[in-house]
């Protein structure tokens, strides 16, 4: 904090282990891993093959960090949402609203139901 200049000395920097799907053997080298020991890291983050991913950094701490490939990456409740309105847009309605329409009770609607009639306040003897 102090010596901002020595503190990539003191704690190091990333390093690039993956980048575009290729391993960067030099990196692995640098960092004592083996090929299997980051497939088996990539594994972990249940990350089926090498060539899914877009960059895998081996961070100061130790901990492998990766980023997924734009279309590997799961998708955001956004990216959803896109799709509904895109959907709906061309007339088209998702289950989901037509259920929400037909005001299906919640799920444990007997548990909320009895929760409104019990007292559960404690009792001062």
């Amino acid at each position: 904090m102090w010596l901002p200049k020595s503190r990539k000395f003191i704690n190091g920097v990333p390093s690039v282990l993956v980048k575009d799907g290729k391993m960067k053997l030099e990196e692995l080298k640098k960092a004592r891993l083996t090929t299997d020991e980051m497939q088996s890291a990539l594994r972990q983050k249940s990350i089926g093959s090498v060539a899914d991913v877009e960059l895998a950094l081996l961070e100061s701490n130790g901990k492998i960090s990766t980023i997924l490939k734009p279309n590997k990456a799961p998708a955001t409740k956004e990216d959803i949402q896109k799709i509904l309105d895109i959907l709906a847009e061309n007339g088209i309605r998702s289950s989901s609203q037509n259920q929400s329409e037909a005001k299906t009770p919640p799920l444990f609607q007997e548990a909320y139901d009895e929760g409104d009639i019990v007292d559960y306040k404690p009792q001062i003897h």
